[in-house]
């Protein structure tokens, strides 16, 4: 028997397709087989040499999965025969935790802020090519990011205008699959004034 499915790799809850195959590679037919794989089963009455009975499936993957089918038939002479193959499924679940800070927290036409982006790799997978940026530009990059592993990106900048500034961040998990996150950063700035008032019973005559 063999056993093949589309993906080895996948995020939790996602579906595998597979294919199972019984092939007789005898010299003799075989009768009444079964193969059976997960909750799917096909049978045949009879399989002739060098012929093969399918079975395709689909099941969800909701931890680490071990795909088994087995199969069992009788030989010319009622002998039972049987074999069995597997495959490994491996689920990740991939998490990119984001904080965001600026100093100083108030902020002046002109002035200079700085942009911290904190990055924790809270999920069970390795994050590669981690890109940071914002609506002022590149913030910076990670080349790899272990589960567990926390990094701080910073970039000073000079804002001559408030914004919503948006921190997007992009990262690819080991199954290749892009992982997005972004927050926004409040840059309000502080408008300098002068109010004179004047109190009439000091005002000269």
């Amino acid at each position: 028997v063999t056993i093949q499915a589309n993906r080895t790799l996948v995020h939790k809850g996602e579906m595998v397709g597979y294919r199972c195959a019984a092939v007789n590679r005898g010299t003799a037919s075989m009768a009444d087989i079964t193969l059976r794989c997960g909750e799917e089963t096909a049978t045949a009455r009879n399989l002739a040499p060098g012929d093969g009975l399918p079975l395709d499936g689909v099941v969800r993957a909701e931890g680490e999965l071990n795909l088994t089918v087995n199969a069992i038939a009788s030989g010319p002479d009622g002998s039972e025969l049987a074999d069995e193959a597997s495959l490994q499924i491996d689920v990740v679940s991939p998490d990119l935790k984001v904080e965001v800070h600026k100093d100083p927290e108030a902020i002046c036409r002109g002035q200079r802020v700085s942009i911290a982006v904190r990055l924790e790799n809270s999920g069970d997978d390795p994050l590669s090519d981690v890109r940071v940026s914002d609506d002022l530009g590149e913030i910076g990059g990670v080349l790899v990011l272990e589960p567990g592993e926390a990094r701080t990106l910073m970039r000073n900048s000079t804002v001559d205008e408030s914004l919503e500034d948006v921190v997007r961040v992009v990262a690819i998990d080991s199954t290749g699959s892009r992982l997005y996150r972004s927050m926004t950063l409040n840059l309000d700035l502080l408008e300098p004034g002068l109010n004179l008032t004047v109190d009439p019973g000091n005002a000269a005559a």
